[in-house]
């Protein structure tokens, strides 16, 4: 599989997805992750001016179940990711991305959607989820 976007390849959104190729995914899907690569990933990658990692992308119905993922999921749909910074210390800045984000959706650089700050018990940072509903929604799970 090749590029999806300048920097973002197939094989990172569909890791762990239940999918094996570009084939095996529903119709309507192909595009969605298109979309969200080019509107949403390569503009926060631009301006955060480094690489950012994949840690879920695309899921099928079925792996999003096995990993708990939400009854609604938008990885089901294509329409999510789930991002850290890259490099050994890209959780310390999980936060800063998450930021980042919040500012680029509420002033229109990238599309309104969902974004979620995902954190340790201790405060450290997982991951931010990063999703294009088409209007803004915030929370923040620790775990």
């Amino acid at each position: 599989m090749g590029d999806l976007s300048a920097h973002l390849s197939w094989s990172e959104v569909l890791r762990g997805s239940g999918v094996d190729s570009i084939d095996g995914l529903p119709p309507g899907i192909e595009d969605a992750i298109r979309t969200m690569a080019s509107v949403m990933f390569e503009q926060l990658r631009n301006e955060w001016g480094a690489g950012l990692r994949v840690v879920s992308g695309y899921r099928s119905p079925d792996r999003n179940r096995r990993v708990g993922g939400a009854r609604r999921s938008l990885h089901v749909r294509g329409l999510a990711l789930d991002l850290i910074p890259a490099g050994e210390d890209g959780r310390e800045h999980v936060q800063a991305l998450h930021a980042l984000a919040n500012r680029m959706q509420r002033d229109g650089r990238i599309p309104p959607g969902g974004l979620g700050l995902y954190l340790r018990a201790d405060g450290t940072g997982r991951f931010a989820h990063l999703d294009a509903r088409g209007f803004l929604a915030r929370w923040t799970s620790r775990r």
